[in-house]
């Protein structure tokens, strides 16, 4: 039976070596879904995978003052989703800032303070790997 998969022909005598294990018929079985117990045809991705992963993320800043004292401050948020269908795989992110610049008028004397900073949760996916022992023949 003909095979279909990696083939290569060796020269000079041309014979044609193919590396894959299916035949015709098991790909047809495969294909058209005719024996799902022995030829399962699972699409994993669909199964597994959303289409999309949802994303949003939220900004707010104040700043104001005057020729001598300036302030800013900034808020964040971001929040990506997962793309398991479990939903089980996320991160969040918050970030902040607070600054002040000032001058103090008729000495030349500035300066500027800042501080910000982040806060970040990540959640995986658990995995439970397990040791199958084959018989041998």
């Amino acid at each position: 039976m003909p095979t279909i998969g990696l083939c290569k022909t060796i020269l000079p005598n041309k014979t044609t070596i193919c590396l894959s294990p299916y035949t015709e018929d098991k790909m047809r079985k495969i294909l058209d879904g005719s024996d799902q117990l022995n030829y399962p045809n699972t699409d994993w991705q669909k199964l597994v995978l959303k289409d999309f992963a949802q994303q949003y993320r939220h900004n707010m800043q104040i700043s104001g003052g005057n020729e001598n004292n300036r302030y800013l401050a900034s808020l964040g948020y971001l929040h990506k989703g997962s793309l398991y269908r479990s939903g089980t795989h996320y991160m969040e992110l918050i970030n902040f800032r607070l600054n002040q610049d000032f001058a103090i008028p008729n000495t030349g004397l500035t300066g500027m303070a800042a501080v910000d900073g982040y806060l970040k949760t990540n959640e995986h996916p658990l995995f439970f790997y397990s040791k199958r022992v084959l018989p041998s023949v």
